[in-house]
This record gives C-alpha cells, structure tokens and sequence, in this order.
C-alpha cells in the first residue's frame, strides 16, 4: 500500500486519497481511489509493479484504471 501513497503523493495532483480494504467471499480486497489527474493508459512504474507480483504470489491479482483519477484494486485470497 505504501507504493499507492507514494504515487499519490508525486505523481497525481491529487487532493484526496480513499483506501478501502473489505472482505469479499474467500478474498479481501484492496481499493484505492484519488482524486487526482489520472492517466488515460497507466503504466506500471518499479513500486506497483513489485505490488503487482507480490499479490499474484499470494495468489491475488491487481488491476489498474487511469482515467479521472487513478484507481487500484487488489484481491488476494482471505485464507
């Protein structure tokens, strides 16, 4: 989670950032939200690429969505 604050805070211009993390049948999952330009085609740099293979080595997976701000969405399974 520290690479999605990070990001937040250098690249977004963003003014606010939501994190959510919930329970969802066997998983949890991560949400964050800013509010900041986004990025119609993000490209994963060093820190969200290295979230991105740790959840899949716990069997998760992370999804990216850039336009009117930028979104993460991480689900790792609960057990």
């Amino acid at each position: 989670m520290q690479e999605i604050v990070t990001n937040t805070i250098r690249h977004a211009g963003a003014r606010e950032l939501w994190i959510e993390v919930v329970p969802d049948g066997d998983a949890v999952r991560l949400t964050a939200v800013d509010d900041g330009r986004g990025a119609a085609d993000p490209v994963l740099g060093n820190g969200l690429r290295g979230l991105v293979e740790r959840f899949e080595a716990l069997g998760g997976e992370v999804s990216v969505d850039g336009p009117g701000g930028f979104r993460v969405t991480a689900q790792v399974p609960a057990s």
